[in-house]
């Protein structure tokens, strides 16, 4: 189960808290779905409000227990890998449609954020939080993402539809360049080189290092990028997290919830990443403007 409203009864956000409880309205995501005709078959498991653990999500591809489908939207991807749906909706925070399209061997898509409405979505981190699709191809994920990514009034994260156009224009014109054509002469990719990391699967490793000599072959540009931020994000990312959860999931059972968590932490540290969160998105932009892709 996705930690998306809507007015299905199940139980909600995988949490004991709000059991049996039935949104009196559908997520802006799940309203565009219905309203371009998509069939809402079901909810499915997830990490408990995208943090937790309630429950076993089994991996389709092993029923004994000894693989994970991931988290925090493990259901999500099951349900695809398991050909119960042809997509589904995820909510990404830190990896949480990410990490489990790859445990269970499908496509998974975490949009810019405030491309997607997140109008319905109950924050986890608010900063960071970001409605996400899972699907079986790219094509699929294509597909309901540009039925999803529409501006909302009633997310004041949206992105405005003038900056929108921009990015659309942006984004029709490579497109239109570069959209299933053999040749790549002249495409320019970057490939960040903290990337390598050194827990990282020889086999994980081997399928990059193909797709990076596949693009060469095609005649693609690769140009090392340097993201000297890479190695701060995740213990970033704990801080910052967990601080906004702290707020945001206080509504439910005041500091009971996560209070031993946060506690670890002062306010100074999220400060200081937040700050420090902007100046690697200014750099990612500025690194972004010298390459394609």
């Amino acid at each position: 189960m996705y930690k998306i409203s809507s007015n299905y009864l199940c139980l909600e956000y995988a949490e004991r808290f709000i059991w049996n409880f039935t949104s009196p309205y559908d997520a802006t995501v799940v309203q565009l779905l219905n309203d371009a005709g998509a069939l809402i078959v079901g909810k499915t498991n997830m990490d408990e409000f995208g943090m937790g653990a309630y429950g076993p999500v089994i991996n389709p591809y092993d029923l004994s227990d000894k693989r994970v489908a991931g988290g925090s939207s493990g259901g999500s991807a099951a349900s695809v890998a398991a050909n119960m749906c042809r997509a589904a909706l995820g909510s990404d925070t830190g990896g949480s449609v990410r990490m489990p399209a790859s445990y269970c061997g499908v496509v998974g898509f975490k949009p810019s954020y405030g491309r997607c409405s997140r109008n319905g979505l109950i924050s986890y981190a608010n900063s960071l939080d970001t409605i996400g699709i899972l699907a079986k191809t790219v094509n699929d994920c294509s597909d309901v993402y540009n039925i999803i990514s529409k501006y909302d009034e009633l997310d004041p994260t949206s992105i405005p539809v003038e900056f929108r156009n921009e990015l659309d224009e942006k984004d029709n014109e490579l497109k239109s360049k570069w959209q299933e054509k053999e040749d790549l002469s002249g495409l320019v990719v970057g490939i960040p080189q903290e990337f390598y990391v050194d827990s990282l699967s020889d086999k994980v490793v081997d399928v990059w290092r193909k797709g990076i000599e596949k693009l060469k072959n095609l005649g693609a540009k690769i140009v090392p990028v340097s993201m000297p931020h890479v190695p701060l994000a995740l213990p970033a990312y704990y801080i910052i997290a967990l601080a906004e959860a702290s707020s945001n999931l206080a509504r439910f059972d005041g500091m009971k919830y996560v209070k031993d968590l946060v506690l670890r932490f002062k306010d100074v540290y999220y400060l200081e990443l937040m700050f420090l969160q902007l100046e690697h998105m200014k750099h990612y932009s500025y690194q972004h403007k010298k390459q394609d892709a």
